[in-house]
């Protein structure tokens, strides 16, 4: 079929949507039939929501990478989002009795522009954060109601999380990263399928929060994925950060506390998987929150793993730590200001005291367990001393009111650091941001039942591209929240379609070298500006920290042990 034909077919579906029909399409799985959303300019999108882009990883497709997807007779009804995956959110504590979703998950939402003007349109495919444990491609949080003002489609995804989706034994029978390999099975669909729905299959952007913010960094990285985009946007998540990958050390003590909670055999792998293969789901989701140590901590365990070389498909082979990220894909990646703030706001409700008792108690246990250099370091009390030097001056205690330092020890060692080493080493074009607009609202006190205001807490850039139902209140229809948004929705749709990140269509806003962290733009109240030398001297400290002895990649002993 030619590239014109299938132009041409989208165009003509779309169009007999926008005179009043139900928007349909047909893609060589079958028909779908959609439903209308409008956007908060009054545009009307054509939604199609709940497609499978895979195989129901159920059966004896559990623990296996994911398949191609089935075909239907007739029309599939795409008005309704597919299950999310199975999750318990364990880094919400309101949430760690929670089991929500199912095995049969892997599905993907299309929003596309009823009335295309243009032949084809850029491609935004938004992949969720959640720790790799919990969330959604949900329409409630991730929907088009702001990003399809501009001329792109949108595509938001589900793939496998916690232990069914990041479960590594580090051979190859539970190799991991099958949550990885569904994202890339879904990059693989969005290339065979997009332009039945108006969509440029050579003009893709992968975007992701968090998690899914490591997650783009590792497609980049990945030669699983080579090809299947075109650009990429980080917000708050990276490889290198300890919440984006983990090493093999770590992975098996994840999988032997696992055995144990489900009273299986570790040894041999088989009978390990065979076991795992015998229990419902839930009872395998259902013991993450056993694995918590303090507080919200450890804030992942699943993670993306290295896989054997000997895996076939597999989609990442080193640790990310020992690969500059050798690509020329444009790359947009940034921060919030008190991206740490997600701990310190959970840290100050419920029992402060005996949160604070324990981290004074234990603090050269609690920060390799948090940072996870305790897998990585050859002398983690030392590493612990110049963190308590750095950002406490050798306090006799670290006390509730210490939440600036505190915010800012957990943004640099969870996240900053590895972002801004991750921009050192990509070879392609890179910019900078950090996102410090601060309204009365974030996410992280709904999240965490705190009225204590953060500041721009972690995953709070989400409100200016999202609508966010039921957690963010609306930006209304004027004001600064509402100007601050429109900017930030041209900021992300100009870099997909131009791949430079502008406020208007007329070039590029800042500027960039290869590898330098020296400029950024600030997003702040006031205004956008053009700035050098991000978080320089806490940068700078990260750097000088001994934290990753490469020579010895291996657990140290720990008075926290999973």
């Amino acid at each position: 079929m030619s590239h014109l034909y299938l132009v041409l077919l989208a165009s003509l579906l779309l169009h007999v949507a926008s005179a009043g029909l139900s928007p349909s399409v047909t893609i060589p799985q079958g028909s779908l039939v959609g439903t209308t959303l409008t956007t908060r300019g009054g545009r009307e999108v054509s939604a199609f929501l709940g497609i499978p882009y895979a195989a129901p990883p159920t059966g004896h497709l559990r623990f296996k990478s994911p398949q191609p997807p089935l075909s239907w007779e007739g029309e599939r009804d795409a008005s309704k989002e597919g299950s999310e995956c199975i999750q318990q959110v364990t880094f919400i504590p309101k949430l760690q009795d929670v089991i929500v979703g199912s095995e049969d998950c892997l599905f993907l939402n299309v929003f596309t522009p009823k009335a295309i003007e243009k032949d084809i349109l850029p491609v935004m495919i938004y992949i969720h954060g959640g720790a790799f444990a919990g969330g959604s491609g949900d329409k409630v949080n991730y929907g088009p109601d702001l990003l399809l003002d501009r001329d792109v489609v949108l595509v938001t995804i589900n793939y496998r999380l916690g232990p069914l989706g990041f479960l590594s034994t580090g051979d190859t029978v539970l190799p991991g990263n099958l949550g990885m390999k569904d994202q890339s099975a879904a990059l693989q669909w969005v290339q065979h399928n997009i332009e039945h729905f108006g969509g440029n299959k050579n003009s893709v952007t992968i975007f992701g929060e968090s998690a899914g913010g490591a997650s783009v960094q590792l497609h980049v990285q990945s030669p699983l994925s080579k090809g299947l985009f075109h650009a990429a946007i980080s917000q708050s998540g990276s490889s290198l950060g300890p919440c984006g990958f983990s090493n093999r050390a770590r992975h098996k003590q994840l999988a032997s506390k696992l055995a144990q909670l489900v009273d299986c055999p570790l040894q041999p792998s088989e009978k390990f998987r065979d076991c795992l293969m015998a229990l419902p789901a839930e009872n395998i989701v259902g013991v993450q929150k056993h694995f918590m140590i303090w507080d919200m901590d450890p804030v992942v365990l699943f993670t993306p793993a290295e896989e054997p070389e000997e895996v076939e498909d597999a989609f990442l082979t080193q640790d990310p730590w020992t690969l500059s990220t050798r690509s020329d894909i444009p790359w947009m990646i940034g921060l919030t200001s008190e991206d740490g703030a997600i701990k310190t706001t959970s840290l100050t409700q419920g029992d402060v005291e005996g949160k604070f008792q324990r981290l004074n108690d234990d603090l050269y246990s609690i920060l390799p367990m948090s940072f996870m250099y305790q897998y990585t370091a050859q002398n983690p009390d030392k590493v612990t001393d110049a963190i308590k030097k750095f950002y406490f001056d050798e306090v006799d205690k670290i006390t509730p009111d210490m939440t600036t330092a505190l915010t800012k020890m957990f943004t640099d060692g969870w996240l900053s650091h590895g972002i801004l080493e991750s921009v050192r080493r990509h070879s392609g074009p890179v910019f900078v941001y950090y996102f410090a607009y601060n309204r009365s609202f974030s996410l992280c006190s709904v999240y965490y039942d705190n009225p204590w205001h953060p500041g721009v807490c972690h995953f709070d850039e989400l409100m200016y591209l999202f609508p966010m139902e039921g957690h963010a209140p609306t930006l209304g229809e004027d004001g600064p929240d509402y100007i601050m948004s429109k900017q930030m929705v041209e900021l992300w749709t100009n870099f997909a379609k131009n791949r430079i990140p502008a406020l208007d269509d007329s070039g590029q806003f800042w500027q960039t070298k290869k590898g330098s962290t020296k400029d950024y733009l600030l997003i702040s109240n006031n205004g956008f500006s053009l700035q050098q030398n991000l978080l320089a001297e806490r940068d700078q400290f990260w750097q000088s920290l001994p934290f990753r002895d490469e020579k010895s990649p291996v657990k140290r002993g720990s008075k926290y042990e999973l």
